[in-house]
């Protein structure tokens, strides 16, 4: 037991500093505790009898086991009315008893307490800490439990309970838990803790969460972060400033909040909302204008059809299943995204068919016309902006070229006029070549007409011609032929070329070239295409360019 009073002076409040009690039984060395127990427990039995060594109050430093030596322990405090030379006075006790079994005669009991007026700031003692090189008393047991015996207060060090002091080259002496009157029992730390800490043990400082309690004083719309010895306010997002006051950001005063320039953007309290505007399907981030090609049609221009916009848009463009759109002349694309501006993007679902218009075939040399190469065949799609194509159970064909025209086979005069070329396939097709004119006469024949492409076929090419000349000169009556007119190519393919003209066995006019495919996709100056299918043989006929 520990009994206190600090006097019976005014204003005079007496406090009670205490470590925790040990036992060494024989395990630890001398003087060092094998078990310890606090004593600043709630008043009253700490333990389950018998179950000492599970109790939150023993801790068992070593190899002992606390029930071998001990039954029960109970904790006691509390404050006594005194008289002091007839003066009022109080005495706080602190006690603590043990239940023990027979092995306790092992043991020796281990503490240390001392007492303060916490009213005097100038004796050397603060909350349970003395102050480094200060002298101060306080009671120390080291008291065999072997046998029962009154143990007295000696003051000369040699009992086994004696008061000793804390020496003027000592560094600050802490004491572990502390109690006086409205106080309660609270545990003193040396040195004292720094701010955001507490005492939660001798020399032992605990970080305090100070977000726990009303987030730390942060806004209510701030996240508070606790750091050791102290925390943060960040505020969340959507809101700024300091985080003890956060101000909603309007999101949407810069760049639209995000949102497509076809939504808008509307502030919410930490946040914000996108809507696409009328007319447009989204998310508000990404707004799309759907265009449906219902009907088939020609010369489809996507800006044209659209209004012609001044600003950029997202477009979904659909074609139907059934629709045809095809071109009227190799001049333009059958769908063309136009002069749609910077910034437009298309994406393409075909579920029908875009056919490019088909090339006239190659004027045959004659008198009246100059021998020509077949004309090109009519692109089937153009875009001047990025693209993505699906493609998947669609069409698209370019136009066929046309074929180079026949050559005529001369030597004085015209003998031989070429064949002319073919036309090639299209939705359009491709004219035949024209036929140049020669001279009449057995000696002079024309060259064959090409045959005009059509919708299912490419027009073949008109045949060339044999012609004698004075054939009593030479002992052969044919010696020049004409050229063969190429033919026109099918969807999406180069018109052939046409052949030579012979003369007495050798070349006399070189074959002219079949005109070039139409592109199934043509990619114009700031166009691209991505597929997402239906990018093969079957589906897409002519190159992309």
């Amino acid at each position: 037991g520990f009994a206190c009073t600090a006097g019976t002076a005014a204003g005079v409040d007496t406090a009670l500093y205490m470590d925790p009690i040990g036992l060494n039984c024989g395990v630890a060395a001398a003087g060092t505790p094998d078990l310890t127990l606090s004593p600043a427990g709630a008043p009253g039995n700490q333990c389950t009898a018998g179950s000492v060594s599970a109790c939150a109050v023993v801790d068992e430093l070593s190899s002992v086991v606390a029930d071998d030596y001990l039954y029960q322990v109970a904790v006691y405090r509390g404050e006594e009315a005194l008289t002091s030379g007839g003066a009022a006075a109080h005495k706080s006790y602190w006690n603590v008893a043990l239940g023990v079994t027979a092995a306790i005669g092992d043991c020796t009991l281990l503490a240390r307490a001392t007492a303060d007026d916490i009213s005097d700031a100038l004796d050397g003692m603060a909350g349970g800490v003395v102050t480094a090189g200060a002298v101060y008393p306080y009671v120390s047991w080291d008291v065999p439990l072997g046998s029962c015996a009154e143990e007295p207060l000696s003051f000369d060090g040699t009992g086994t309970v004696q008061t000793a002091y804390t020496g003027t080259g000592d560094g600050a002496t802490a004491f572990a838990y502390a109690y006086a009157a409205g106080l309660a029992t609270a545990p003193v730390c040396s040195p004292a803790c720094d701010a955001g800490f507490l005492c939660t043990g001798p020399a032992t400082c605990t970080d305090i969460d100070e977000c726990a309690l009303d987030n730390g004083g942060c806004s209510a719309n701030a996240t508070c972060a606790n750091t050791p010895g102290s925390f943060t306010c960040t505020c969340d997002a959507g809101y700024s400033g300091d985080g003890v006051t956060c101000t909603d950001v309007d999101e949407c005063a810069v760049d639209n909040g995000g949102c497509s320039p076809d939504a808008t953007c509307t502030n919410t309290p930490g946040s914000f909302s996108c809507a696409c505007n009328s007319g447009f399907t989204g998310d508000g981030v990404d707004c799309i204008l759907a265009v449906s090609v219902a009907a088939s049609t020609t010369d489809y221009d996507l800006f044209t059809a659209t209004g012609s916009p001044t600003t950029p848009h997202h477009y979904l463009v659909t074609i139907a299943p059934g629709v045809t759109v095809s071109a009227s002349s190799t001049a333009t694309a059958a769908l063309r995204t136009g002069a749609l501006p910077a910034g437009s993007t298309v994406d393409l679902v075909n579920h029908g068919s875009l056919l490019g218009a088909g090339g006239r075939g190659g004027t045959a040399g004659g008198t009246s016309y100059g021998v020509t190469d077949g004309y090109p065949g009519g692109d089937a799609l153009a875009t001047d902006v990025p693209m993505t194509v699906d493609n998947t159970d669609g069409y698209i064909f370019g136009g066929g070229g046309g074929g180079g025209g026949g050559n005529l086979c001369t030597r004085s005069n015209v003998l031989a006029c070429g064949g002319s070329g073919g036309g090639g396939r299209g939705k359009i097709p491709g004219a035949a070549g024209t036929i140049g004119a020669c001279f009449a006469g057995a000696n002079y024949p024309n060259g064959g007409p090409g045959g005009a492409g059509t919708e299912s076929a490419a027009g073949v090419g008109g045949a060339n011609t044999s012609s004698g000349y004075y054939p009593n000169q030479y002992s052969a009556p044919w010696y020049c032929t004409s050229g063969h007119g190429g033919a026109g190519g099918d969807w999406g393919q180069a018109g052939a070329s046409s052949t030579a003209s012979i003369l007495d066995g050798a070349q006399q006019y070189p074959a002219r070239a079949g005109g070039a495919a139409g592109a199934a996709v043509r990619l114009n100056a700031g166009g691209s295409v991505t597929w997402l299918g239906g990018n093969d043989a079957t589906h897409v006929k002519g190159p992309v360019l």
